[in-house]
C-alpha cells in the first residue's frame, strides 16, 4: 500500500506508533499534532484561507503541511462553507465506512462540495462530538493519512462510542479530491 513513506518530523521517530504498525515499519516518520498555534504562526490568525494564492507549492510547501493545517483549522461540528471550499475539490469524492448501511445512518460516499456539506450536516442531526483529536499524520505523494481518535454520543439512542478512525486523503495542487475514512463500526451495530 505505502512504500518509501516521506514524512516530515519535529520530533524524533516514535518506533511502535500507529502508524509504524500499519505500514511495518519502526523507522516510519510521522509528525504529532503540533500545538494549536502552530497554524496561527504559519497562516497568520485566522488567515487559512488564502485568497487568490496563484501559487499554493510556496504557501503550503508540500501535502502534509496542507492537511495538517486543515485539520488544525477543523472545528468539529461546525459547517464553514469557506473552509470546504478551501480544503476540497469542487468534484471530491468523501467516502465515510464504505457504502451505505442503514444501520449507521452516516455511512456512505458523498460527492462534491455539497456532499462533504450534505454529510457534515448529517454528522451536527446524527452525533455529538465529545471529543475529537487527531494524533499522527503520514504522507507519501500524494496520499495523507490521519489517524483520529474521537467520542460520539449517538442522539437518537444516548450510546456513546469510542472511535479510532483512520482518513486516507488523496490531494492534487493543494486539494483533497477523495477522503476515505475507515473505522470500526462493530460496537455500533451490537
Amino acid at each position: 500500500f505505502f512504500f518509501g513513506i516521506m514524512s516530515k518530523s519535529t520530533d524524533s521517530p516514535r518506533p511502535g506508533s500507529k502508524a509504524s504498525k500499519f505500514f511495518g515499519s519502526d523507522e516510519t516518520v510521522v509528525q504529532s499534532r503540533p500545538s494549536s498555534s502552530k497554524a496561527a504562526k504559519f497562516f497568520g490568525e485566522s488567515n487559512f484561507f488564502i485568497d487568490g494564492a496563484s501559487n499554493l507549492e510556496s504557501v503550503y510547501g508540500d501535502n502534509w503541511s496542507f492537511v495538517n493545517c486543515m485539520y488544525q483549522e477543523f472545528v468539529p461540528g461546525d459547517i464553514n462553507l469557506q473552509f470546504i471550499d478551501a480544503s476540497y475539490a469542487a468534484d471530491v469524492v468523501w467516502t465515510f465506512g464504505g457504502v451505505e448501511n442503514p444501520t449507521i445512518e452516516l455511512c456512505g460516499v458523498f460527492r462534491g462540495h455539497d456532499g462533504v456539506t450534505k454529510f457534515l450536516q448529517k454528522v451536527k442531526d446524527t452525533v455529538d462530538i465529545n471529543h475529537w483529536d487527531y494524533k499522527e499524520i503520514v504522507a507519501q505523494n500524494d496520499k495523507v493519512v490521519v489517524f483520529v481518535n474521537a467520542t460520539y454520543t449517538v442522539k437518537r439512542t444516548g450510546k456513546t462510542y469510542k472511535v479510532e478512525e483512520l482518513h486516507v486523503h488523496t490531494v492534487r495542487n493543494f486539494r483533497s479530491v477523495k477522503v476515505q475514512i475507515s473505522f470500526d463500526y462493530t460496537p455500533a451495530i451490537e
